[in-house]
């Protein structure tokens, strides 16, 4: 049967980058060499063998990434290597309670978009384009244009699968978000499951739907845009991802009674063209 786990566990938060060597770890070592396997998992605390059960399995998936990292790639196995690090310590290394773990929606926004990217680099990569097309940084624009609704759905299932695989871990991820900004944190996870935003974007527009903003002033053309294609969504115009984004954040929205979302419209700040300015200033003598 399970390991029988107290009332009060303690609590692990994680940062992105863990959360990252976690991704790696579960997606690089096939489930039949992966610490802990099933018979850990299962152990009961009164079994004496637990602990050497335990550290067996470990050793056994060190010894499988070594061997991995041997064959080259170095660097990624590296990685893998802490990810399997991390769920030894999670789990108490068989010495102790196994932790109760948390993280910030952040994180997961901040993987959802180096996955995004990511996909971007392979395309051009399958596709033989020249370094500088992706290397000195791809625009929003592209980015959008390239990674569609449905590549978007399934690297997000991806992201969001970690919450179970931590789970077939028999370790425990809290279900509540902690903290004074959860409210933002999760109407941006809900709009950047969706469509397309840099993190930061994302929070900024969630910040400026809960303080129920008039309008989001901003100098970035494509954040303008997408805020702007959101408010023509919400009332009824638009594209379907856009209009899922308005139906997300109507979902999510927490305010007081029945007040219903308040969509800003976006407000761009462009350079000063020094010649506008001259035929505004001629017509006004």
């Amino acid at each position: 049967m399970l390991k029988n786990v107290q009332s009060l566990q303690r609590l692990a938060f994680l940062d992105t980058n863990v959360l990252h060597f976690l991704n790696l770890y579960f997606e690089s070592v096939p489930p039949d060499r992966r610490y802990p396997t099933v018979d850990v998992i299962e152990q009961d605390d009164t079994d004496g063998d637990s602990r050497r059960v335990e550290e067996q399995s470990f050793k056994r998936t060190i010894e499988y990434i070594e061997g991995e990292k041997k064959r080259g790639e170095e660097a990624l196995w590296t990685s893998v290597g802490k990810g399997l690090k991390a769920v030894n310590f999670l789990r108490g290394g068989g010495r102790g309670t196994p932790y109760r773990v948390e993280y910030a929606r952040v994180s997961e926004l901040e993987l959802m978009e180096g996955r995004v990217r990511g996909a971007v680099v392979e395309q051009f990569a399958r596709e033989g384009a020249p370094p500088r097309m992706w290397t000195r940084g791809i625009p929003e624009k592209v980015v959008e244009s390239r990674v569609g609704r449905e590549k978007r759905k399934e690297i997000w299932q991806g992201v969001g699968g970690l919450r179970q695989a931590l789970g077939d871990m028999g370790i425990r991820v809290a279900v509540t978000r902690s903290g004074p900004s959860r409210d933002v944190m999760d109407l941006a996870w809900g709009v950047m499951k969706v469509v397309h935003l840099s993190v930061g974007d994302a929070i900024v527009y969630a910040s400026t739907l809960r303080m129920r903003a008039d309008c989001l002033v901003t100098g970035d053309e494509y954040l303008c845009s997408v805020v702007g294609r959101i408010k023509d969504a919400a009332s009824g115009r638009g594209s379907v991802a856009y209009l899922e984004a308005a139906e997300e954040i109507r979902r999510r929205w927490v305010g007081a009674g029945a007040e219903e979302a308040s969509f800003p419209y976006g407000h761009r700040i462009t350079p000063i063209r020094v010649k506008s300015i001259e035929r505004q200033s001629g017509r006004q003598k």
